[in-house]
Order: C-alpha cells, then structure tokens, then sequence
C-alpha cells in the first residue's frame, strides 16, 4: 500500500506542477489581454464574456441539456459575429502586442511614467496654459484637438503618434499646432498632466444619425474616441469658424467664452487628471 501510494505520489506531483504552470501562464496572458484593453469597446467585451461564464457553467454543472446544446449550437456564429464586429479593435490590438510584447514592464508603463513626473502641474496651471493656446487658436482659426485620456486606451490608437512626453505650456501647443509643423495634423494626448504624444489619429465616429455636413474631421474624431472612451475628454476648435467645443460621451458641446472653458476644463479635469 505504501509502495502504491508513493508511485501515485510521484506521477501526480509533476503532473501538478505542469498545471500550476499553465494555470499561471493562462492567468497572466488574460491578465495582459484585460489590462491592455481598459477603457476601449473591448473591454466592454471582455466584460460582457466573464459574465456570461457563470452562467455557462451552471448549465453544465445543473445538467441543463437544452441550454447547453442551444449554447454549443450558436457558439461558432457567435465568436464570428464578434471577431466580424470587433475586427477594428482586435486588429490595434494584436498590432500593439505584438509590438511590445506580453513582458511586465511594457504592460506596466504607466507605473514608470508617473516615476519621471517630478513635480506635475495643478489642474489649475493646466487649464491656464491650454486655454490661453485656445484662445489663439480660436482668434486665428487655428484647427486644434487635445485629447485628455489618463485610460490605457490609449495604447490602441497610440501607434499612429508621436510620443513626446512633455510638460503642457501654451508656446508648447502653438508649435505643434502650428499649420506647418509636422506634428500639427492629428490630435495632442495628454495624460498625467502631461503632452504624452502628439500628431495622434483617433477613430471617427460611426454614428449613422450624424449629419455628415454638419461636423469635420476634427470633430468627428473627437465624437469617434469619446464613443469608444466615454472617460475621455475632447477640446476641439474649428479650423473654418473658430468655435470652440467639447467632446465628451458621444456628445459635443460648444463653449461661448474662454472664461466658461476655464470653469469646464476644470470641473472636468479633476475627475481625469486628479
């Protein structure tokens, strides 16, 4: 019996240490996929699939025959219906995986980005220099966007920019606006108080009901990130008339004055910035 009892205990430990390893393997690159999608529609996904897991299971484990046999019917439609809606965000995503790899120091960026922030500006000093550049900008109908995201969402529209790191002043945002500077077309991403990247393409709005006439691509591009980030904020001002708006969950707002973009920056920007 003895004799037994260790055979078994000698096959099934190594056995165990295998499925230890996979276990954590499994969890960590799950942990990767979550973590790099916050803040997008696939996250959203990713959400509505953990939700339904226990309700499959129950199906199994309560021997529910007809449910399972429905949910193993529809399952390939499914997972294709879904690779087919989410092909955009899929695609970014693999592309930035496959860029920076699953490794933690990548997928822990923001841990090392907060580190070189020394002394990070008041939200207060932020919204002065972003204003006083908006008010050149809209006097000289300068066409500008500036994209206020502290969400890794970021990390799947990110490629297409120019990471900068820099601290947020007005001469700072006039140069990259500037019409011929390279950097001026696309969108600033600030982030931490801080001009994370600069010449950023965001994905445009696909709201059907949009007039088509009635917005630009600026504009458009600001409904489009704040649809798929409703945590983000979005400063838009228009290159052909010089109003100034606000995006923000799929909605635009345009803003009469400097003095009421002051008071919404920073109502605004002590939820994100903090």
């Amino acid at each position: 019996m003895n004799i037994f009892s260790g055979n078994i205990f000698h096959l099934s430990f190594p056995i165990a240490v295998i499925s230890v390893v996979q276990l954590i393997i499994l969890g960590y690159g799950l942990f990767v996929i979550y973590w790099r999608a916050r803040g997008t529609n696939l996250q959203r996904l990713l959400n509505g699939i953990v939700l339904l897991i226990p309700i499959v299971a129950a199906f199994y484990i309560l021997h529910l025959n007809i449910f399972t046999w429905l949910f193993e019917l529809l399952l390939p439609a499914i997972v294709v219906g879904l690779v087919v809606l989410f092909a955009p965000e899929i695609r970014r995503f693999l592309t930035t995986l496959g860029r920076e790899g699953l490794s933690w120091m990548n997928m822990l960026t923001w841990v090392n980005t907060k580190a070189k922030i020394d002394e990070p500006q008041s939200v207060k000093n932020l919204v002065k220099e972003i204003c006083e550049a908006a008010e050149i900008f809209s006097r000289n109908k300068t066409g500008s966007l500036i994209v206020f995201d502290n969400t890794w969402s970021d990390r799947l529209y990110i490629n297409s920019g120019r990471r900068l790191d820099a601290v947020v002043s007005t001469e700072l945002l006039l140069n990259i606006f500037y019409p011929k500077s390279p950097l001026h077309d696309g969108a600033v991403l600030i982030r931490n108080k801080r001009i994370h990247a600069a010449s950023v393409i965001l994905p445009i709005t696909e709201n059907p009901k949009l007039n088509p006439w009635q917005y630009g691509t600026r504009h458009r591009a600001a409904l489009g990130i704040s649809e798929g980030n409703p945590n983000s904020l979005c400063l838009v001002v228009s290159e052909e008339t010089g109003g100034i708006s606000i995006a923000e969950q799929g909605k635009i707002t345009k803003i009469s004055s400097i003095a009421e973009l002051s008071k919404v920056l920073e109502i605004k920007l002590m939820n994100i910035e903090g």
